[in-house]
């Protein structure tokens, strides 16, 4: 009895074994993805190769924008990870709300993802202009909209070109391409945040 069973957990390692081959083959990218992963690179040391914008900036006031997103927070960024179907996640721990119910945690979903170069097959970030990478460590302000409920965390995506703010040293830096640009590059904080909130116009 026990040479069976042994027999036959060995039997189901090799057919998992022959299972994460055949993935592999299938879908190379994926396999290339866990290798990336495993090696615990922090994603800040990436080259970012950006791509071409999925829209034009947009000509909406801040008050519209405002209106538009579904919820508003300003956090830093815990992880990003990447993911086989070619997005990315950024895990964002939530330090104060603006807009919308704040939970205590947020995911952002970007199409900026990890993607091999060259012959060699280095990794690169493949940044869409529109949606910026969140990369860990960095203090963000972001409009988001888009929920998705479906999971343990809320996900989200910015908006496009106006939804992605670094907080340095307690002032704004925009992202290119932002047409609130010069408004809010280099505003305090502060500030930023009371702008963001100009009335009572709109839901909260």
């Amino acid at each position: 009895m026990r040479v069976t069973r042994r027999r036959l957990a060995v039997g189901v390692l090799l057919a998992l074994a022959s299972a994460a081959l055949i993935v592999a083959t299938r879908d190379p990218y994926r396999w290339w993805l866990a290798d990336q992963s495993r090696t615990g690179r922090d994603p800040a040391t990436y080259s970012i190769v950006e791509l071409a914008p999925g829209s034009p900036p947009p000509s909406m006031s801040v008050l519209e924008g405002v209106v538009r997103a579904d919820l508003i927070v300003e956090g830093t960024v815990e992880r990003l990870t990447f993911g086989p179907s070619g997005r990315s996640i950024a895990l964002i721990n939530v330090l104060s709300g603006v807009k919308g119910m704040v939970p205590m945690v947020v995911a952002v979903a970007s199409p900026s993802t990890l993607r091999p170069a060259g012959e060699a097959g280095a990794p690169v970030i493949v940044e869409r202009p529109d949606q910026p990478i969140l990369l860990p460590g960095r203090h963000v302000v972001l409009l988001l909209e888009h929920p998705d409920f479906g999971g343990q965390i809320p996900t989200y995506e910015v908006l496009p070109w106006v939804g992605t703010y670094l907080i340095v040293d307690g002032v704004v830096t925009t992202a290119p391409g932002n047409p609130w640009a010069a408004t809010f590059q280099g505003m305090p904080r502060d500030e930023f945040l009371a702008r963001l909130l100009p009335d009572d116009s709109y839901p909260h």
